[in-house]
Formats: C-alpha cells, structure tokens, sequence
C-alpha cells in the first residue's frame, strides 16, 4: 500500500469500523477482566482509611438508599465497603431508604431464611458476622426528613422490630440510644436522605459521615467535604472502583474501569490516525484541486 493509500484509509475509516473495536474492547473486560491498575484520589483513601480504622468495639450506621437505579453505579463501593466493614467487626445498623432497597440489601448479604446467597456470603461465614450479634436491619425507615430527624434523637422511639417485625431487644441495638452512638454513618445514595443525615446526624450530634454518591450528586455533595460534614466521598463508578483497588479484591468496578481505560486509548489512536489522515491526504487533495483550478 503507498503512503497516500495509507493516508486515505486514516481519513475515510469506516465509522462500523469504530463500533465494532468499541463493542469488543467492552465486551472483553467483562468475559475476561484485566485489572488495570488505575490512579486513586485522596477522596477514596480517606474513605478507605475510615473502613480500615473500624475494629469490633465500633457501631456503624449503614444507610442502604441505592435503590436498583443507583445499584449500578454503586455496586463496586458498597461490596467493597461492607466486605471490609464485616472484616473489622463493627457492629452495624441497617436503615433502607427506599423499599427496593430490601432487594438490594439480599443480592448483597444474602437472607438465611429464605435459603439465598449474596455477594457477601462468604465473608459472613470466614468472619463468624452474624444476625442480631453483630449486625441488625431495621428496613426501611429513610422514609424522609421527619423520620430521619426522630431515629437521630432516640432510636428506640421510632424502631423496637427489625426489617421481619422480630423484637431487636436482646441484641446489641439495646445499647444505642440516639445519632451519638454511632462511630460512623456510611451512606450509599443518589440523594434520598443524605442532606437530611448531615443536617440530624452530622450536625447535631458530630458523627462523622462518609458517602457514596452517584455521579450527578457530586458538585452538589462536594461542598459539605469542604466543611468538613462529609469526610470523604466516592465519586460514582471511578471512586467505586479505585476502593475495589485499594482492598485488593478486583470486581465489577475494576472491570468497567478496563474498559473505560482500553476506549479511552482508541480514542486517542483514532484522533491521531483522524490528523495523520487529515493533513496526509485529505488536506493535500484540497490543495491540489485548488491549484487545478487557479
């Protein structure tokens, strides 16, 4: 082939072309992932420094408010995130704050009575964390900002049952009391309660917060890290997936990272075989039609 056939093939590269390397460089991380190292932000080892500081005297608050529209997006941090909450050994609190949030929680933890598995299901087993001992799900009790406002100042006011209507007296809830007894409050969302946590939680009682947030909710979220209500924040699929790097257990976030990486550098493949054609062959014809012309 001579260099202006070459040229000609750069500037008039068939766009299927395009689509089809774009369908197979995302089709292939996903049957067969990589795990490309990627950069982390100092926002994801803050939250990462959190999870590791948790240890079996600590209670968390883990607010689950995903919903299966956000699950996507967040899937990776929460995985990531309660693998090593369950690791530690804290104590934890489960609040829903929206009724899809009781599936999403079984795709994740699993629910012994019914016989189902989750993601997590193992990690109970290995780490002895079990129900009504070392974790409680109270359901679905985000409901908005009143019931928020009245589980941070007494618990047991607004919740005696859990997720099932069973007592939760006899377990370690028994000794919470209000928003104060929490260590930390971990926050999955694309929004629901968040601000209202901050305002309750956060502000009244000074129990630190972490959160992850879906993409849209950042700009928005970002000022209360300035003030420090927020202590670190993951941002959307990218802070969800440098988390799975840091705890060393590649998973779906790592995986839509090899593809975001492998896309990125065919871009850049293609902007300058786009130029190499531009000025190789197709600027050159324009040039020598117009001096045709004239």
């Amino acid at each position: 082939m001579s260099g202006n056939g070459i040229f000609k093939t750069f500037a008039t590269l068939d766009r299927r072309v395009i689509y089809l390397l774009i369908w197979l460089l995302v089709l292939g991380p996903v049957l067969r992932p990589m795990g490309l190292p990627i950069s982390v932000t100092q926002d994801t080892i803050t939250f990462y420094g959190y999870l590791q500081d948790l240890d079996e005297n600590d209670v968390v608050w883990a607010a689950w408010e995903t919903g299966f529209s956000a699950w996507n997006e967040l899937k990776a941090g929460i995985i990531s995130t309660y693998r090593e909450v369950v690791k530690s050994g804290a104590k934890m609190v489960v609040a829903f704050g929206t009724t899809e949030d009781i599936a999403v929680f079984k795709l994740v933890f699993g629910d012994p009575d019914e016989g189902t598995r989750g993601i997590l299901s193992d990690d109970l087993e290995q780490y002895d964390y079990k129900y009504g001992e070392d974790y409680v799900v109270l359901g679905y009790v985000l409901v908005n900002e009143a019931s928020t406002s009245a589980l941070a100042r007494d618990l047991h006011s607004v919740v005696t049952n859990d997720w099932k209507g069973v007592s939760l007296a006899g377990t370690f809830y028994d000794d919470l009391t209000d928003a104060g007894s929490f260590t930390l409050i971990i926050d999955f969302s694309p929004g629901m309660q968040t601000t209202a946590m901050i305002r309750h939680w956060v502000m009244d009682y000074g129990t630190p917060m972490i959160e992850g947030a879906i993409g849209v909710n950042i700009p928005s979220l970002y000022p209360y890290i300035d003030t420090g209500h927020l202590k670190a924040m993951l941002q959307s699929t990218r802070g969800c997936a440098e988390l799975e790097y840091l705890t060393g257990v590649p998973g779906p976030g790592l995986t839509s990272m090899d593809a975001f990486t492998l896309i990125h550098y065919l871009i850049v493949l293609f902007i300058i075989m786009g130029n190499i054609g531009y000025f190789g062959w197709e600027k050159n014809s324009q040039l020598k039609t117009r001096t045709a012309v004239g």
